[in-house]
């Protein structure tokens, strides 16, 4: 309930019940006596106050909108709204049903996401420029620093085939690894050789971790001494490998680093773990074109010899 400033026409609140303070982060004590519209988003702030003076008007009937509120920690969170006009302890007051729409927008997200990821694998014509585009897609949908496919080939090499936003130093040291040389996650999550009862291993072979530098304090000298923990020398807190599967195969990974902590939550890596099997899926048609390209070329060749 929000009681009406008639100069202003924006109000305080005077009474909410328990949600409000869960989705906003305030207590209701601190709720009361705030104006709704100070924890309104800047972006959507003049237009709710708008909507919200033209209802008092009358000018326009009370409908849903969608705004995003900045919670007391500073986060965001995305909401449903519509209000009603009635009377509180004998004033005119504005009660508005408000609801948390967070989930809804990540599904939506997620939707959004998956259809990218299979027009590029249904549309892509060549296998670089495809998993350059599979890098920006995925990119955009983490919010991450830094995206790369690695892809296994026939020697046993996982060199990017495709990344962004890594520096030309992590890339020179990194793209030449092997899995017969080498000691790293990437290695691990490529050769599938992971334990899910590790917390930073996932049941489908997925590696993840949010915090390195502060998991690396409780590595042994021993085991540091066996990685290669070049994500972590660049400053990289944030790292997600997810296996490219292709059936009971791995072609490769999608890796994903970030300087900050907490950038590659497990809905983050689950819902990466659902799109990969559409980059092997084209990876695999693509191989299966330039073969047949390839072959082609080589009959014409032996045509015009002959």
């Amino acid at each position: 309930v929000m009681l009406q400033d008639e100069a202003l026409k924006e109000g305080v609140q005077v009474f909410c019940n328990e949600t409000w303070p869960r989705i906003t982060g305030y207590s209701d004590k601190e709720l009361m006596n705030m104006s709704f519209f100070d924890l309104v988003h800047p972006k959507d702030r003049e237009n709710s106050l708008t909507r919200h003076r033209r209802k008092i008007s009358g000018k326009s009937m009370p409908g849903l909108f969608e705004i995003t509120i900045i919670r007391k920690d500073g986060t965001e969170v995305p909401v449903e709204t519509t209000s009603a006009y009635t009377t509180y302890q004998g004033k005119p007051a504005n009660v508005a049903y408000i609801r948390d729409i967070t989930e809804r927008k990540q599904q939506e997200k997620v939707r959004e996401f998956t259809r990218s990821l299979l027009e590029i694998a249904n549309l892509g014509k060549q296998l670089n420029p495809t998993l350059k585009e599979f890098v920006r897609v995925i990119r955009n949908y983490a919010g991450c620093d830094a995206v790369g496919i690695r892809v296994l080939d026939s020697e046993g090499n996982i060199p990017y085939q495709a990344h962004k936003g890594f520096s030309r130093e992590f890339y020179e040291s990194e793209s030449p690894l092997s899995i017969e040389l080498h000691h790293c996650w990437c290695i691990n999550v490529i050769k599938g050789d992971t334990d899910p009862s590790l917390p930073y291993y996932t049941e489908d072979g997925s590696f993840y971790m949010n915090g390195t530098t502060a998991f690396l304090a409780t590595v042994s000298e021993e085991e540091k001494g066996s990685l290669r923990n070049v994500c972590i020398e660049h400053g990289y807190q944030s790292v997600a490998l997810v296996p490219i599967r292709l059936g009971d195969k791995i072609l490769g990974l999608i890796h994903i680093a970030d300087k900050r902590t907490d950038m590659v939550p497990l809905d983050l890596v689950n819902a990466l773990e659902d799109a990969a099997p559409q980059i092997g899926l084209s990876i695999r048609r693509l191989w299966a074109e330039q073969e047949l390209a390839e072959e082609k070329g080589r009959l014409e060749v032996t045509l015009r010899s002959t």
